[in-house]
């Protein structure tokens, strides 16, 4: 049948009033739509879901190295403290593409694409990821918060010896203090991730970074209580601390203004002293954790 046949003539115009039917059908117009939010969606999860989720896992990163770095200057109970974090078996194809996309934009491309190549260097990460997001009563939000990727853990590192314990397995096992010392490590480490410390460079720059504890310290030692104070000092934080007049002597070198409270009957009176630079490096200088064996010799031997 040619396209001067005298049937096709006939048919043409039906054919015509069918496909405007079939393309203006109510159907089709659902179907375009579907489709239309579909690529929405492909877009939203290459662009904007996983370019975010690469910022947030990089500035996890940075804070725990700064941490770390943190910690390394101050050993508690001759062992050095470090946080480490372990990927979650579930969400490692999230995990590679993220690592991908930082060197190659591409394998963001390639998501949610029936055409992938498959010579593709990468196509099993990516299917693997696909059936992850596509999984029946998939929870989405779990994939908005990095925190569900890894296990986070607190090490803890002989000086001496180098051994290493997880502070999981002594949990429960250790000393009051050695249980004390880890939750004041992950306190100060949350809140210095809260406050974005280590992002700023200048004490002014930092603004209001307050760390509030009541009886602080109880069940650490002097040494242990001053390198605590200087561990938040460097990350920037401000610490105020309601604790008995007894542990004034273990941080004050770290204090800025003490506010004693007496209580006298039914008066109570304070007393404001505000601790000034030099001040506080003459108590550091008196304090004999500072000082080496031969230092504490000569001031022994000079008195």
């Amino acid at each position: 049948m040619g396209p001067e046949s005298e049937l096709l003539g006939e048919i043409r115009p039906w054919l015509r009033l069918l496909i405007a039917d079939l393309e203006g059908n109510e159907i089709r117009r659902h179907e375009d739509r579907a489709r239309e939010a579909a690529e929405r969606i492909r877009s939203l999860v290459r662009g904007e879901f996983l370019n975010l989720l690469i910022q947030r896992i990089e500035k996890m990163k940075r804070d725990i190295d700064q941490l770390n770095r943190s910690l390394r200057d101050h050993p508690f109970h001759n062992e050095r403290y470090s946080f480490h974090r372990t990927e979650e078996a579930k969400f490692k194809p999230v995990l590679r593409i993220v690592e991908i996309a930082q060197l190659s934009e591409d394998i963001l491309e390639r998501l949610f694409r029936a055409d992938i190549p498959d010579d593709f260097p990468h196509r099993d990460v990516v299917k693997a990821v696909e059936r992850l997001l596509e999984e029946p009563g998939q929870d989405i939000a779990a994939f908005e918060d990095y925190r569900h990727f890894y296990t986070f853990e607190i090490h803890m590192e002989d000086v001496e010896t180098g051994k290493k314990t997880r502070w999981e397995t002594r949990r429960g096992t250790g000393s009051g203090a050695e249980q004390q010392v880890p939750l004041y490590v992950a306190i100060g480490a949350s809140l210095a991730s809260v406050f974005a410390t280590s992002q700023r460079e200048t004490v002014r720059d930092r603004g209001m970074a307050s760390a509030l504890f009541d009886e602080a310290f109880s069940k650490l030692d002097g040494k242990n209580q001053r390198q605590m104070m200087s561990f938040y000092e460097k990350l920037g934080l401000q610490v105020l601390i309601a604790a008995p007049v007894e542990k004034k002597a273990a941080i004050q070198e770290h204090m800025e203004t003490i506010v004693e409270v007496d209580r006298i009957g039914d008066q109570s009176f304070t007393t404001v002293v505000r601790l000034k630079p030099r001040v506080r490096e003459a108590l550091i200088a008196m304090n004999p954790d500072h000082m080496t064996d031969a230092a504490i010799a000569a001031t022994l031997a000079a008195e």
